[in-house]
């Protein structure tokens, strides 16, 4: 399993992609470390082509190169509104980590991206205590394919943030320290194309019919008692309607019928279903009208 394992990541880790780093393979590709102290940040003018990385209300300025108790200040801390919804600003392979919550982008031209201060808080709380589904996307998953606009996360205050932020790096292609690599992100920023919701990226192709509602999910729990799956939220479409990403953290329980269960191999596999895999389930009349699950199993049709 782990000769695999690491081949698989041969594989996915290309042309400036580092491996994980050892004992943190949960996170993806190693991610760029900021350098640390007041040595001079590199000056270089870079304006790379992105989405910005926050939806709504925001404030910025050029913090780059700030004299801080103990560093230079490396990045732009993108003010806005606790939970507001994070996009990946580039398409690219994604690592994520928690404590604190941030993530980091490996792009198609060689340029990384890095994000923190992500929301570790749960749902009315200021606990620090909250897991991956209150930080990141639902089915979100470390060295995996991101597309720019596509939603990533959530801003908060994990960490040593005082006020709900998101601090953002960039770093130029290459393999040198990132003390050479670090640039500016503020004329990238500034130039940056704002959407007023993320790009979706449906994993299931639906047909529906009149009156019909679309949800894409991952699994939480399945009661067998009532035979209610939960799932956490990531995708709503209505008929005739656009879909959308969902960027609250919503868990819904849906019903299912015997012969539901029954079509996806029981109950015991219904519990069993992976938190990763995505489920499809169109309703009508609230009443569940198909079920997919993202490795093919089906019930019903669209």
């Amino acid at each position: 399993m782990a000769i695999k394992t690491l081949f698989l990541l041969s594989l996915i880790a290309g042309p400036g992609i580092p491996r994980p780093d050892p004992g943190r393979e949960a996170w993806g590709p190693a991610p760029p470390v900021a350098p640390f102290g007041f040595n001079p940040l590199p000056s270089d003018h870079v304006v790379l082509p992105m989405i910005f990385p926050v939806i709504g209300a925001v404030r910025f300025k050029d913090g780059y190169g700030e004299r801080r108790a103990n560093l230079l200040h490396t990045g732009i801390d993108i003010l806005a509104p606790k939970m507001s919804p994070i996009v990946a600003p580039i398409s690219g392979v994604i690592g994520f980590k928690m404590n604190p919550c941030s993530f980091w982008i490996y792009g198609d031209d060689g340029f990384a991206v890095l994000g923190t201060h992500l929301n570790d808080d749960n749902p009315g709380t200021k606990d620090h205590a909250g897991n991956r589904d209150v930080a990141f996307a639902p089915g979100l998953r470390p060295f995996r394919r991101v597309e720019r606009g596509q939603f990533i996360g959530y801003v908060g205050t994990s960490g040593d943030a005082t006020s709900p932020h998101m601090h953002f790096e960039i770093y130029a292609p290459g393999n040198g320290r990132t003390q050479e690599r670090l640039r500016n992100p503020m004329p990238s920023l500034a130039a940056a194309t704002k959407i007023s919701t993320p790009i979706s990226y449906p994993l299931f192709d639906a047909k529906l019919a009149p009156g019909a509602v679309r949800y894409e999910g991952y699994p939480r729990s399945f009661d067998p008692a009532t035979d209610e799956l939960t799932l956490l939220l990531s995708y709503c479409q209505h008929s005739g309607g656009v879909g959308q990403a969902i960027t609250r953290t919503e868990w819904r329980k849906f019903k299912l019928s015997k012969e539901q269960i029954a079509a996806l191999g029981g109950v015991d596999s219904v519990g069993r279903i992976p938190q990763f895999r995505a489920v499809s389930i169109v309703e009508s009349a609230e009443a569940i009208q198909a079920i997919e699950v993202d490795n093919g199993i089906h019930f019903g049709k669209q």
